[in-house]
């Protein structure tokens, strides 16, 4: 899940991982970090430091075509937890350089817990810069009665949603639905 349009991050020449495992995300102590640990393990670290004690990480994907790490969350988590998660993971400061997320990787942050059917405020603040589709009551004068775009968020007046670089605002009193976009085939986990 990623907070901010775009990641916080500086680049790195450390080649990631494909998949961590439920068991390897989740158990065991936090392992120190090296000269060699790489950027989506210290993503796993910051992750499982930012949870609360009951709730696991049960897989990090990273996805070399799409550049996106995915992090899954048990399915006790909450939105507010995957925010919690994607802020840390983001605002990370306490590392050099070498263990930052590369800026050209989306960060997403999820759990099988959270509806697809966003409607509190701090959803669409948890899911901004995720693909999402919105149907309206009314049909949008250039877009129709569904708009496919990425998220950019909520206020009192409206959704607003990136559709290939332009922003466009749809009134809340017209918006009957706000869903995040299934997975496609070419997003689904890899394994290693």
């Amino acid at each position: 899940m990623q907070v901010d349009s775009t990641p916080k991050a500086i680049s790195s020449t450390t080649p990631p991982s494909s998949t961590t495992s439920p068991s390897a995300a989740s158990s065991g102590p936090v392992p120190p970090l090296t000269p060699t640990t790489s950027w989506t393990e210290r993503a796993l670290y910051v992750a499982r430091e930012a949870l609360r004690p009951a709730l696991l990480i049960e897989s990090i994907t990273f996805h070399d075509a799409t550049r996106t790490l995915r992090i899954q969350l048990s399915t006790q988590a909450t939105a507010d937890d995957c925010e919690t998660v994607a802020r840390a993971i983001q605002n990370d400061e306490g590392v050099d350089l070498p263990h930052r997320i590369p800026d050209d990787v989306v960060l997403e942050v999820t759990t099988p817990g959270v509806s697809e059917t966003l409607t509190a405020s701090h959803e669409f603040a948890a899911f901004k810069s995720f693909p999402v589709t919105v149907t309206l009551h009314e049909a949008h004068r250039k877009h129709g009665k569904q708009v496919q775009g990425t998220l950019m968020g909520r206020n009192d007046t409206h959704v607003s949603v990136n559709l290939h670089g332009r922003i466009v605002k749809l009134a809340r009193g017209n918006v009957a639905e706000v869903r995040l976009q299934p997975a496609t085939d070419g997003d689904e986990e890899e394994s290693a």
